[in-house]
């Protein structure tokens, strides 16, 4: 699994560090950053948030 932030998308929000119940996003400089990435449980919620479409999880699942 990965998860990643486009910082080009992203707006600082914080939409999708507010949604992680895992805590995987930090805000550092106005922009989302990923900091704890094997922390994630693809629940994509972080990515539904996003009203930019900066986060992008990719499940482990998929090949």
């Amino acid at each position: 699994m990965s998860v990643s932030v486009d910082p080009g998308l992203c707006s600082g929000c914080g939409f999708c560090s507010s949604a992680c119940p895992q805590g995987v996003f930090e805000m550092k400089e106005g922009i989302s950053h990923v900091i704890h990435e094997e922390e994630c449980l693809e629940c994509h919620l972080c990515e539904v948030s996003c009203e930019n479409g900066a986060i992008t999880v990719k499940d482990s699942r998929m090949t």
